[in-house]
């Protein structure tokens, strides 16, 4: 399915009951939607899965320009109006669970819930002088390696099995060095414009225990202990996408997470 927006188009898929709860799968930079096919599988007879590629990745649109965040959260919505939705459950991977912090601080009633692997907490806080600086200056250190070893470079680093380093590097190549780029400088402006204030949503934090760098886990650590209605899962075994890494042991994750959202609902 296509969704059109002043930009281009966005293309989706949809499965599952209509009239059951929505899940949203967003994925991280450089990947596209069939890095959730494994939890559409187990979730699908039960709930219904939208998975969508973000500009500049997969089937939709080429970005000409940074990625903006903001317009993502829009874009979700708009999928939601498209397929007569009111509210979602949000997964998001990495850039994805900012996407969906973004949507849920501007969209709260459109929001269920907020599933984040591998993700961090908005800060509401600028970054430093001296991270600024890096953010600008790191495309200019991925310039001096030759993209097939840099696309190699980042997939060994941020999956743990073969099957999930293969699916990122043949994601990342299809993407191309220069949308990418638009991506990460994307990132950085993300990070300045930030959220006023931690999401109120009811909240999984769920990082692989090798994720990358550390210091997430540490984040990860501060975000639960200052969202008072969330869980916080640390998976052996598992990198930076924990849920293509460990699929099975994910999908239990998420699947008692869902099933404590439905006895709030009917409580």
């Amino acid at each position: 399915m296509k969704h059109s927006t002043r930009d281009g188009e966005i293309y989706y898929e949809v499965t599952g009951p209509e009239d059951a709860p929505v899940l949203v799968f967003t994925h991280g930079a450089g990947l596209n939607r069939h890095m959730f096919e494994s939890q559409v599988r187990y979730f699908k007879d039960h709930f219904r899965c939208l998975t969508w590629d973000l500009p500049g990745h997969g089937d939709s649109y080429r970005l000409k320009e940074n990625f903006k965040f903001t317009e993502m959260s829009h874009h979700i919505i708009g999928m939601l109006d498209a397929i007569g939705a009111g509210k979602a459950i949000l997964v998001g991977q990495s850039m994805g669970s900012m996407i969906s912090q973004y949507t849920a601080d501007l969209y709260p009633d459109r929001v269920e819930a907020i599933v984040s692997v591998g993700g961090s907490k908005l800060k509401t806080e600028k970054l430093s002088g001296f991270q600024r600086f890096m953010f600008m200056a790191m495309p200019l250190f991925f310039r001096m390696v030759p993209e097939k070893k840099f696309f190699y470079r980042i997939s060994v680093s941020k999956a743990m099995t073969p099957g999930a380093r293969k699916f990122y590097e043949e994601s990342l190549t299809k993407m191309g060095r220069s949308q990418f780029f638009f991506v990460w400088r994307g990132l950085m402006e993300s990070f300045e414009l930030g959220i006023d204030s931690p999401v109120s949503h009811p909240l999984l934090i769920l990082h692989g225990e090798h994720d990358s760098p550390a210091t997430l886990l540490d984040e990860a650590a501060q975000w639960h202990e200052l969202s008072s209605d969330s869980r916080l899962v640390i998976m052996p075994g598992s990198g930076h996408n924990a849920n293509m890494d460990a699929p099975e042991a994910f999908n239990r994750e998420l699947e008692v997470f869902l099933n404590q959202l439905a006895y709030k609902r009917e409580t």
